[in-house]
């Protein structure tokens, strides 16, 4: 026997969802981040991170092992660290993310843009609650 996660199709629906969220975030990150324009390191954290969430999540959905889930759980706590220290640096340190010499296409970074990474850690909450926790032992 071996030990599953048993989630059930909703569930693995959300997973996904937030995992195709993961890879839009991570798209819109890099645009957002594009390397001509000059910006410091931590600015490329969500670009690195969101694919990295991407690949847990689909995993976690499609495998269904223990470890996937404890990933997974791990991967969407940090997605909402991200999003709150991400919202916090554009707010209160513009001028660290964007330099002088290239202020960007849009301006000054949008402030609350790194909450929407909240929206994926929404979706796997919701999963997760709605029965995907659920250990049970498959044949």
């Amino acid at each position: 026997m071996q030990q599953d996660i048993g989630a059930k199709e909703p569930d693995k629906i959300l997973l996904y969802l937030a995992g195709m969220l993961y890879g839009a975030l991570g798209i819109e990150a890099y645009v957002s981040h594009y390397p001509g324009l000059g910006h410091a390191g931590p600015a490329w954290i969500p670009v690195v991170f969101a694919p990295v969430a991407m690949t847990v999540t689909f995993l976690a959905a499609w495998r269904g092992r223990r470890l996937w889930a404890v990933s997974f759980d791990t991967v969407t706590w940090a997605s909402l660290v991200l999003a709150v220290a991400g919202a916090a640096m554009h707010l209160w340190w513009p001028g660290a993310v964007i330099t002088a010499v290239s202020p960007g296409w849009m301006g000054y970074p949008p402030r609350l843009a790194p909450l929407s990474f909240v929206l994926p850690w929404a979706l796997g909450l919701a999963a997760r609650l709605g029965g995907a926790s659920e250990i049970q032992l498959r044949e």
